[in-house]
């Protein structure tokens, strides 16, 4: 199961510097490389840890990247923020909302 999560899920959210720009997208304020300069965060549920490698291969397939993420393995979710440019994000939230990325 794949969840989007808004940036206040994310233990520590206060120290990141993001502003919502687009319904669960955030802006990097403190990325000023000018690339992938975007936010999204998301939580995974895993029914076997052993998918959690396998999975992570297959975000950065969809030219996303794993910025940060935070374990809980005693229920099995794990946290993610996603980087990435604007239209990759776009495109990896409408392959989670119309179900074509299933981990």
């Amino acid at each position: 199961m794949i969840t989007i999560q808004h940036l206040n899920s994310f233990d520590n959210y206060k120290e990141y510097n993001y502003r919502l720009t687009e319904k669960d997208i955030y802006l990097d304020l403190n990325d000023t490389t000018g690339f992938s300069m975007y936010r999204m965060i998301i939580s995974i549920y895993y029914q076997e840890n052993s998918l959690e490698e396998q999975i992570e291969k297959k975000i950065e397939d969809l030219l996303v990247y794993i910025e940060r993420k935070q374990l809980n393995y005693n229920n099995r979710f794990v946290h993610y923020i996603l980087g990435g440019d604007l239209e990759d994000l776009k495109n990896f939230k409408n392959k989670i909302q119309n179900e074509e990325f299933i981990p």
